[in-house]
């Protein structure tokens, strides 16, 4: 019992502290400032928006509620794929080891650290346990958890598809460590691929179902792959981009072409490599039990690999990232376990720290330092941004007299704004540099400061435009200028 604790004990001790300080961040703003979730019906989301709806607060202080239920969300997935991996045969202590791990992975530090992603984790779950027990009941008379399987799916889809598709980990992870044939391992595979496409049908009929009701049109981005050359493109960005991201775990850094090549190519080469020789009969067998794995972890990404626009950020590769991970610590494992089987028994007893194999020991080192870089990341891309903006913003509104001005201006130039060399959202040193933030946030501020008796009018200008007399200027140069190139 206890080792079934580990994870979430650990995963919620480490995300808590900072899930429970005074911040927000980017779509957080207009969420708090105007509760209007249009966007989420309009992109086919209608149960994230239903959802948002009830729960969204209207306060920066409360934010941290829905963060916590965030990291409560992590330690549940955490504790389902310790029980997945347990029930498959890994020992106790490998499957404490890994599904710890996996709670530090780069798509979960969204989730404990921008509430606006509070419910992915949930998702996640949703999702998990209807691939789990869909595949499993598929010769059994278990018609209600069948009919669970469905549902689950089907508001998994209608919330956060992205999301949705971690259904394929619990398959993955089980060819992986049954090492499962391949006629067996993909008969699982089309079984599940027959309620993602099912459940995804459904979604497709229900969302515009949805936005009628509310009559709010389709958003433009809502689209998908039809032609041959965007087909072509697409698997080139999913081997360039998805593939190698997923291939350098903990590397939160943005994978220019040689970097990429030099950290991603040799993991995927070992990762191949182990698990090749660590399948069982002849060459063909065990190449096919590699594809079918293959499939699980390509089509995590199944909802960005049908839609033309690239887009790269952990909060859409969750699935992809923990499968690829089981992988690599399962190729090492075995890659270690082959290579001592031919060493001499003084040798071999001597890979072992305290009684614990070499490959467990060198992971219980692991633990604490991606633990650490994942404390530290939501502190550098989430909290302390959010605390250092709202001290520049408090001071810039210090002269701001509400009986006295009738519009705010703020300055700001979009190419002011620095990047940090990260990958995708951990790459932005102020959510100020997305354009949609700066009005709400100040709003926000002024209702919290008693200053909102008069909302003035709030407008992002350049700096040439005409002030008027009563105009107030908030210039955000300055501050952009403030970080580091």
């Amino acid at each position: 019992m206890v080792p079934a604790l580990i994870p979430a004990v650990v995963s919620t001790a480490v995300y808590l502290p900072g899930a429970v300080r005074r911040s927000a961040w980017s779509d957080d703003y207009p969420f708090l400032a105007t509760s209007d979730f249009t966007k989420l019906f309009a992109d086919g989301r209608p149960v994230l928006g239903l959802l948002y709806e009830a729960v969204f607060p209207t306060d920066i202080d409360d934010l941290a509620i829905l963060r916590v239920i965030g990291v409560i969300g992590i330690a549940a997935v955490t504790t389902v794929l310790y029980h997945l991996l347990v029930r498959w045969d890994v020992s106790p202590l490998n499957s404490t080891l890994w599904a710890t791990s996996v709670a530090f992975l780069p798509p979960f530090h969204f989730y404990a650290g921008w509430a606006t992603t509070f419910a992915f984790s949930w998702i996640l779950l949703v999702a998990a346990l209807a691939g789990f027990f869909w595949v499993e009941t598929t010769h059994s008379h278990h018609r209600t958890l069948r009919a669970a399987s469905v549902i689950g799916m089907t508001l998994a889809m209608l919330s956060y598809p992205p999301a949705a598709m971690f259904c394929w980990v619990p398959l993955g992870l089980k060819i992986l460590v049954l090492r499962i044939p391949p006629l067996q391992a993909f008969r699982a595979v089309l079984r599940l691929f027959c309620l993602v496409v099912g459940t995804g049908l459904a979604s497709l009929l229900i969302a515009p179902i949805m936005r009628s009701i509310r009559g709010i049109p389709v958003d433009s981005r809502v689209q998908i792959i039809t032609s041959p050359t965007e087909a072509v493109e697409k698997v080139i960005w999913f081997v360039s981009r998805p593939v190698v991201v997923a291939a350098r775990p903990f590397d939160i850094t943005s994978p220019e072409p040689l970097y990429a090549l030099v950290t991603a190519g040799p993991v995927l080469g070992v990762t191949v490599i182990g698990l090749f020789l660590a399948m069982e009969g002849p060459t063909r067998s065990r190449l096919g039990t590699i594809c079918a794995l293959g499939t699980c972890c390509t089509l995590t990404m199944a909802v960005h690999l049908v839609v033309p626009d690239n887009q790269i950020d952990y909060r859409f590769m969750a699935g992809i990232t923990v499968l690829v991970w089981g992988c690599v610590c399962a190729a090492i494992h075995w890659l270690l376990q082959h290579g001592a089987g031919s060493l001499p028994p003084r040798v071999t007893k001597a890979m072992r720290l305290r009684g614990m194999p070499v490959s467990a020991a060198s992971f219980a080192l692991l633990l604490p330092l991606v633990a650490y870089l994942a404390f530290t990341n939501i502190r550098h891309t989430f909290i302390e941004p959010s605390v250092s903006k709202e001290d520049f913003l408090l001071e810039s509104l210090t002269d701001y007299d509400p009986a006295f001005h009738d519009r705010i201006l703020i300055i700001d130039h979009h190419e002011t704004w620095k990047n940090r060399p990260n990958l995708g959202t951990f790459s932005t040193t102020s959510d100020l540099a997305h354009g949609w933030v700066a009005k709400p946030n100040l709003r926000l501020l002024l209702e919290e400061t008693g200053r909102d008796q008069n909302l003035p009018v709030l407008q992002v200008v350049r700096d040439d435009v005409q002030e008027e007399a009563a105009d107030f200027l908030i210039d955000l140069r300055p501050y952009a200028l403030s970080f580091p190139g």
